[in-house]
């Protein structure tokens, strides 16, 4: 058994080492910097987002449909007054921050009153009131009903709504 020997590492080939290594980054970092380059150029897109159009606003225009369409006078009521609750839904749901979508005619108004929005309730049932009984019980309402469900969905959206100034319009941030 021959004994431990001593090498000796030379300048040259720590050089080389040092080389190695050197060389070894700079492929690493032009490789991230081809692949960040060329494949995901897609993903590093920077979309500008446009402002949200205020809820109140939506609601206005879809009411506005609604009007000018007048399908109770075709003999649609439940997609009529399925249309409008809809609408009232989304509304109160962006606005208020409650799960309307989900909640029954009673649940939403026993919400509202916790809301403190008393004066709107009224007329809230009663949109809420003739809807139900067109799309559940198969009443025929009147054209004074429908009408006058369509007005109060206008007073309501009206009457809840809160409007931004024109610095709070640039924050995109704030919800209504």
């Amino acid at each position: 058994i021959k004994p431990i020997m001593n090498i000796s590492v030379t300048w040259k080939e720590i050089g080389k080492i040092i080389l190695v290594i050197w060389l070894s980054v700079v492929a690493l970092f032009l490789i991230v910097l081809l692949y960040y380059k060329f494949i995901k150029k897609e993903d590093i897109l920077i979309v500008a987002k446009e402002p949200e159009v205020p809820s109140y606003v939506v609601a206005l225009e879809k009411l506005g449909r609604l009007n000018e369409e007048k399908p109770w006078k075709n003999g649609a009521y439940k997609e009529y007054f399925t249309d409008l609750t809809d609408t009232l839904r989304v509304y109160i749901g962006k606005r208020f921050q409650v799960d309307a979508m989900e909640m029954t005619s009673d649940e939403l108004l026993k919400c509202m009153k916790q809301l403190d929005q008393k004066d709107s309730i009224k007329l809230l049932e009663q949109i809420l009131g003739v809807s139900d009984f067109v799309k559940f019980a198969k009443l025929t309402p009147s054209e004074e009903e429908c009408v006058r469900s369509l007005n109060n969905a206008y007073s309501f959206v009206n009457d809840t709504k809160v409007e931004l100034t024109p610095d709070e319009n640039l924050d995109t941030n704030k919800t209504e």
